[in-house]
């Protein structure tokens, strides 16, 4: 991924994919913080299943199912909002397909300036086939109109999971019961659309009892590869595997995956995250109390495929209180923090929101105090919780609960690396008077985040989609968007390869730009420079309009192959802009 700095108010001006600046009168900026959220779709389709990514400039994009073709024709729409709380796309967002959709959807950034969207839609057969499409930051596909078929299995592609990959593309894992008994499927999307790991992906080679669907989490292990965790019912019992595969797709580790607990009473997988070192860190419920629900444990896995803590697994909640939810994020250096809600029957009905970090030896370090992080109003008002890393080391934790009013409220803690609690209070992000549900956050690139959830309003708006942001600093200090977006625009795309490509973008004032053409893993392709000023007649002009041409060679006077290429555009003192450009055969 391509390093972007931050992007100065004297900046660049760039243009949208239609070549079109966007007027400063259609600014939206994000709501004061404790109200409903910003409006990202209410269509009176009834929005339902929201998905978000981050967009690497502090805005997110959200994808989503209704069903305003109809019902039961529900179909799949998204939306971009910037950083400053602009929506981007077509009002109510824009459309992506035109078959029936069940799931909900699965999106994952691009890692440079666009979105990958995967989902199950039913355009081939009853079943269900497993599809996805590569989105720019204006909303243009990028891949086939068609969209590309990741899996389509004669059978049952169900319970997708999707991450980046690191080089512009995604992974993607799945249920399939093809072969008539249930196995985890994997396959990595490159950045121009091509199924990576064959046509049918990796299959763990897992022996389960039935068709029934299993529940994975991929994600990326740092090193090109994938970590990939699953939960199986295999011989009576559920158990909870973790497989890695190198970036060919060749797995790494003992067939099957390795065995995350030695616990025989019902093991799940809750939550996957990469630790930093090539391994992975796993939640674990676990029911060996033979109580009627589980508890919290959690597992590492080493880069080699060792299980590197307790055989049966490090312990968090205790067998006492009842675990319903489980997240964690990996610390970087072998370790993680994990969060969970607990149920406390103890007589009082109340619920708590707890968090622990595991070091990468295995032994928890925070004290209750630190681990006790919330309680909603009376006690047991939970719907749902998120961690994601502030990307200092610590962690971001939204929930969505029961608030001071009748209502919900989504709130947010930032947690530092030592258990610190980087805002003096949580930060009431929405509050609203009736139900929230379906709430998600991601990073926003400050150390704070933004949240995206389903409001019911009413019988006559019943659902809508809202976000809402907050900056690392626990503040919504984020300014009224400039009159300019943040684009480079580069035409044709896609171009052919060895075919001219115009980069399109104005500026404020005269200088020196240095455009960088750079691969999708941030290798240099090739480096161009234009000497910028203003005539006479350009003096009281708002933008200066500039035009290179780029001949599509390398630094070495070669053709580029085919793939995802970043234009970085820098001129000192001023800033910078970012677009792409997709070459083909």
């Amino acid at each position: 991924m391509i390093g972007i700095s931050r992007i100065t108010r004297r900046r660049i001006s760039l243009l949208l994919a239609c070549g079109c600046l966007l007027a400063a009168s259609n600014a939206l900026a994000w709501p004061a913080l404790g109200g409903p959220g910003l409006p990202v779709c209410d269509a009176p389709g009834s929005p339902n299943q929201p998905a978000s990514a981050p967009d690497g400039h502090g805005g997110v994009y959200v994808a989503w199912t209704d069903f305003r073709a109809g019902f039961p024709q529900v179909r799949l729409f998204a939306q971009h909002v910037d950083a400053g709380g602009t929506p981007l796309w077509a009002d109510d967002g824009i459309p992506l397909n035109s078959s029936k959709i069940l799931d909900p959807p699965r999106v994952a950034f691009d890692g440079s300036d666009g979105v990958i969207v995967v989902w199950r839609d039913f355009r081939a057969d009853t079943a269900g086939n497993v599809y996805a499409q590569h989105l720019s930051s204006a909303g243009a596909k990028l891949w086939s109109s068609g969209d590309v078929a990741v899996a389509a299995g004669p059978l049952h592609e169900t319970n997708l999971s999707v991450s980046p990959d690191g080089a512009g593309g995604a992974f993607v894992s799945w249920s399939d019961d093809r072969t008539g008994t249930s196995d985890i499927r994997v396959q990595r999307i490159t950045p121009t659309g091509a199924l990576d790991w064959g046509a049918d992906g990796v299959a763990m080679g897992i022996v389960t009892l039935g068709n029934h669907p299993l529940f994975s989490k991929v994600c990326g292990d740092g090193a090109e590869g994938a970590l990939v965790g699953f939960t199986a019912l295999i011989s009576g019992s559920f158990n909870a595997y973790v497989q890695r595969l190198s970036s060919a797709g060749v797995p790494q580790w003992t067939a099957g995956g390795v065995r995350a607990s030695t616990s025989t009473l019902g093991v799940n997988c809750a939550d996957l995250a990469a630790d930093g070192t090539g391994g992975a860190v796993i939640a674990l419920q676990d029911n060996r109390s033979r109580n009627s629900f589980q508890q919290a444990f959690a597992q590492r896995i080493a880069a080699d495929g060792t299980v590197a803590w307790a055989a049966d697994g490090v312990s968090l909640s205790g067998s006492t209180y009842p675990v319903y939810e489980q997240n964690v994020v990996g610390d970087g250096t072998g370790g993680a923090y994990l969060e969970w809600q607990s149920y406390l029957n103890d007589g009082t009905g109340n619920s708590k929101l707890f968090v622990q970090h595991v070091a990468v030896a295995g032994a928890p370090g925070w004290g209750p105090a630190v681990q006790d992080l919330a309680t909603p109003k009376d006690g047991n008002g939970w719907l749902h919780s998120q961690m994601i890393p502030d990307g200092s080391g610590g962690v971001v934790i939204a929930w969505n609960a029961l608030g001071a009013s009748t209502g919900f409220d989504i709130s947010a803690q930032r947690l530092g690396a030592d258990g610190s609690r980087v805002w003096p209070a949580p930060r009431v992000l929405a509050s609203l008077p009736s139900i929230a549900w379906q709430m998600g956050i991601v990073p926003d690139g400050t150390g704070g985040a933004v949240a995206r959830w389903l409001n019911y309003l009413g019988s006559t708006t019943p659902y809508t989609i809202a976000a809402e942001r907050v900056m690392g600093t626990g503040t919504l200090d984020v300014p009224v968007p400039h009159a300019a977006l943040h684009r480079v625009l580069c035409a044709p795309s896609p171009a052919h390869a060895g075919e001219a490509i115009t980069l399109r973008f104005s500026m404020e004032e005269p200088g020196t730009a240095s455009v960088g053409v750079f691969d999708v893993r941030g290798r240099l392709v090739r480096s161009l420079l234009l000497d910028i000023g203003f005539g006479p007649g350009d003096v009281h002009a708002h933008f200066f309009e500039q035009a290179l041409v780029w001949d599509g060679l390398d630094s070495q006077g070669r053709r580029v192959p085919p793939a995802v290429y970043v234009v970085r555009v820098q001129v000192s003192g001023v800033g910078e802009a970012i677009g792409r450009v997709v070459v083909v055969q």
